[in-house]
């Protein structure tokens, strides 16, 4: 589970990284929830701002993108919650997870069409 903060690139950065973090783990990956901006007021969730489909879609063979978290077999199962990292993580990463951070920011994140 991630929580993002800062403007959109930031966001942007910062769900790259989750989706890379959950491929290295194995772990399903819950729709990002985007931290509220205090200074605007913004309470803009994933699926406002990002084609959500599209998101699930693209990475869909990469890593399991699950809408929320389960309403129960939390002890069984364990929740990790990235929250305030960046992108600096990943300088030398292998080939495959470059192209995986690629994928995220290139095709799984589109914004959303009003």
């Amino acid at each position: 589970m991630v929580v993002v903060s800062g403007g959109m690139n930031q966001h942007k950065n910062q769900i790259v990284d989750a989706v890379v973090i959950s491929r290295i783990l194995g772990a399903v990956l819950v729709v990002p929830i985007l931290q509220i901006n205090l200074i605007w007021g913004d309470e803009s969730e994933f699926s406002d701002i990002f084609d959500l489909e599209q998101f699930k879609s693209v990475l869909a063979n990469d890593v399991k993108i699950v809408s929320m978290l389960p309403a129960s077999k939390f002890n069984k199962d364990g929740v990790l919650l990235l929250k305030r990292f960046d992108s600096r993580l990943f300088k030398d990463l292998p080939s495959d997870l470059q192209k995986l951070r690629c994928k995220v920011a290139f095709e799984a994140l589109k914004i959303r069409k009003i």
